[in-house]
């Protein structure tokens, strides 16, 4: 499947999703918004009211779900580097940190902070620099049925391929 019928985002493939016998594996781009562009910023908080609707309606099928992606959200002060200086950011306003914390109270699991907590691992650097600034935006949410589910967690971050690092999650899962 691809696309979840939000018209023009769509068009821009932010979203596809592969179907097995009682589990969905979807990929997700969320949009992002520049540091004080209010277009993009409300076009990024339409995307987000959608796709909390599509979540919320996916979460009573009878089927698990897996939802890899950049989400360009940083859920908590643990998931930025500065959190301090980045409290004005788009990616982590605290309207979309609340959207994060509703989405993860009403059946969703941020698999990766459900096996590891520690304080330093981020998936993205703004600026390239590693060094600093680093941010974790990239996640893997899945259905509360695959919270136990969960093995192993890792960021990948020894060799650089972008500005991202890919997120390693090893699941428990009969197919």
């Amino acid at each position: 499947m691809t696309g979840l019928g939000f018209n023009d985002f769509d068009m821009e493939g932010r979203y596809i999703q592969a179907d097995f016998e009682n589990l969905s594996v979807a990929c997700l781009l969320a949009p992002h918004a520049a540091h004080g562009d209010a277009a993009q910023q409300a076009r990024k908080n339409e995307f987000y009211g959608l796709f909390s609707a599509h979540l919320q309606k996916i979460r009573n099928k009878r089927r698990e779900f897996i939802i890899c992606g950049n989400w360009h959200i940083a859920h908590s002060a643990a998931d930025v580097q500065d959190s301090q200086s980045n409290s004005t950011t788009s990616g982590f306003l605290a309207e979309e940190r609340q959207w994060m914390n509703e989405l993860l109270e009403s059946g969703y699991v941020d698999a990766f902070r459900e096996i590891n907590s520690d304080q330093d691992e981020f998936s993205w650097w703004p600026d390239g620099d590693r060094e600093k600034n680093g941010w974790r935006t990239d996640f893997q949410i899945i259905s509360q049925g695959l919270k136990y589910a969960v093995d192993y967690g890792a960021i990948y971050k020894i060799k650089e391929f972008s500005t991202h690092a890919p997120v390693i999650m090893d699941y428990d899962i009969e197919l």
